[in-house]
């Protein structure tokens, strides 16, 4: 047997060194991998005051969650996902599962965010109707009681999308909601190559319609592309009736206001006679009479002389 050299002890001890200091520069890289977003501390756009110190759901992000400490908020990031793991469900990101309190795998997962409550303006309104006829002048005012309504806030959105997060690229069909009296909708906003050997990638994107738009899912974008997919935001009169009634029975949707109404009885036609109703403020219609020598005219909803002639 050949005598160990101190040449020979020295590179093993070398090598021994070299590998250990590579495996703890890999464990560090790992590390920082998982938990690559950053967290915030004491952030402004949650409140803590009155909660006890514990973990929240995120109010916009289901791979985030919030950690209220003496009355302070935090923003927490959820670890990374690995891709290539199906329990991943193809979403980079852990979620956060609010009944374990941790993150978890985003197949087993469903995604949950918690918006804020939003408080609606204490309103009193009041409105006047005058009508005249031949012997009286009637005049009426209701006053309503102040109300405040209070949104759903622990609601479902859209499952399983998140603005930020990759869609395939057959995930075309965009997604559409109503939160605070507003529409806003997800899509996924492709990535084409001008390489047609690289695959198409996208993204979610969030967005809102204007104002006095609602979103449709029957509409197809004008996109120029004859196989569109459906969703846009449209107007209130051009929505089909189903995606009306769903509005209409969301408290979270855009709020239609009750129009007051004018009318005649049938027996009552091509007389002075006619009828006034506000559901806001009236349990019961208003009976009232046109002044001397006018008949009401439902065509125009007024008081006229008729002599170019009423719907009689």
């Amino acid at each position: 047997m050949k005598p160990v050299t101190s040449l020979s002890i020295f590179l093993v001890l070398v090598a021994i060194a070299w590998g250990a200091d590579t495996d703890s520069d890999s464990h560090e890289d790992s590390k920082a991998s998982r938990y690559s977003r950053p967290n915030y501390d004491h952030i402004d756009y949650y409140d803590c005051s009155g909660k006890p110190n514990g973990q929240y759901i995120h109010p916009s992000d289901c791979t985030r969650f919030i950690i209220c400490s003496n009355g302070y908020a935090s923003d927490m990031a959820c670890p990374n996902c690995d891709l290539a793991n199906t329990l991943c469900f193809g979403i980079p990101f852990l979620r956060y599962d609010a009944f374990k309190e941790r993150c978890e795998w985003p197949k087993i997962t469903e995604c949950i965010v918690d918006p804020p409550p939003t408080d609606t303006p204490e309103e009193t309104e009041g409105t006047t109707a005058e009508a005249t006829t031949t012997t009286k002048k009637t005049t009426t005012t209701t006053t309503e009681e102040p109300t405040t309504q209070t949104p759903v806030a622990n609601i479902t959105i859209c499952h399983g999308i998140t603005a930020g997060l990759p869609c395939g690229k057959n995930q075309c069909q965009p997604c559409g909601y109503c939160w605070n009296l507003h529409s806003f909708y997800f899509r996924c906003q492709r990535d084409f190559p001008s390489d047609p050997k690289l695959d198409i990638t996208g993204v979610w994107v969030h967005e809102s319609c204007d104002g006095d738009l609602w979103w449709d899912p029957d509409l197809k974008p004008s996109s120029g592309v004859e196989d569109g997919f459906g969703g846009a935001c449209n107007k209130w009169d051009n929505l089909s009736n189903a995606t009306r009634d769903g509005y209409l029975a969301d408290e979270n949707c855009v709020i239609i206001p009750e129009v007051c109404e004018w009318g005649q009885d049938e027996e009552d036609k091509c007389t002075g006679r006619y009828w006034y109703y506000d559901p806001k403020h009236m349990e019961d219609r208003e009976d009232l009479e046109c002044p001397d020598g006018l008949k009401w005219d439902q065509a125009s909803e007024t008081c006229r002389k008729c002599v170019d002639g009423c719907e009689c």
